[in-house]
């Protein structure tokens, strides 16, 4: 859910709250009813192999992974967890952008992304929903960001979580990115496309502090960028107490999430 760019520390802490929140029932249900030999997977911006990790062992055939990725940092620090696969499975590592590499290779079985969707524009997910009509590949899309709640509450939470909220959204080289606004968005879809959707939230308790400083830092980034000047103030003092009640294990923080199993419908569409 990170505003202002991927650190590997974040990205290593936050996999077990993936994992907890991560909705497998589309998926191992998918795998029932299409039975193979081997399952080929490509995995859109796989960061730091958190799909692989997560699925390597829940799905019961061989598997055949290709993880896209264009950071070579998060590839190299990911390289470690494809040294010692289960026997049956094979995983690499490709470093290029996603739709270039689906244009460029033949259609895989099933697609997956993790905490991605939310990141990208409408334009872009349009033309990966152009992919999935084509081939006919269903796609899970776990963990997209679509809301955060701090407990005590405090009045100005919505204000400030508002203005992260955004950043999130605000407009980017490749466009302005969804954030929350993917579930409307998605929902629009329905019809042509099967769209199921689930919450996936994290449940972060006072004892992980650095957990909540993550989150703390994030929005000390990025909220002041769109706020107007004279509300940095109360943002700060805003801030002051919620580190101080971080710092006493006094504040707890949901973050909402959803889950999207997304493939074209066989449906009639009128």
């Amino acid at each position: 859910m990170s505003a202002t760019g991927y650190q590997i520390e974040w990205l290593l802490h936050r996999y077990n709250y993936d994992a907890e929140a991560r909705w497998t029932a589309p998926l191992e249900q998918w795998m029932n009813d299409h039975p193979r030999d081997i399952c080929r997977i490509v995995d859109l911006g796989a960061g730091l192999a958190s799909n692989l990790r997560f699925w390597v062992s829940r799905i019961g055939t061989p598997q055949d992974w290709a993880l896209v990725e264009i950071d070579q940092k998060l590839i190299r620090e990911g390289g470690c967890w494809l040294d010692q696969l289960p026997a049956g499975i094979s995983a690499r590592y490709v470093q290029q952008d996603f739709m270039e590499f689906l244009q460029e290779h033949p259609a895989p079985d099933l697609l997956l992304c993790n905490a991605l969707l939310d990141v990208l524009t409408a334009h872009q997910i349009t033309g990966l929903l152009d992919y999935l009509w084509i081939h006919r590949v269903p796609l899970l899309a776990s963990i997209n960001y679509s809301g955060m709640e701090f407990y005590p509450a405090l009045p100005e939470d919505q204000r400030f979580i508002g203005a992260y909220e955004a950043h999130m959204e605000r407009e980017q080289p490749a466009g302005f990115a969804l954030g929350r606004s993917l579930e409307p968005f998605l929902s629009t879809v329905r019809g042509p496309f099967e769209v199921v959707m689930h919450p996936s939230p994290w449940e972060i308790p006072a004892q992980d502090t650095l957990m909540l400083h993550f989150l703390l830092d994030y929005m000390e980034k990025a909220v002041p960028e769109m706020l107007p000047q004279h509300d940095h103030p109360a943002f700060r003092d805003w801030l002051r107490v919620r580190r101080e009640q971080v710092k006493e294990r006094r504040l707890s923080a949901r973050v909402l999430h959803i889950d999207a199993w997304i493939q074209r419908s066989e449906k009639k569409v009128d």
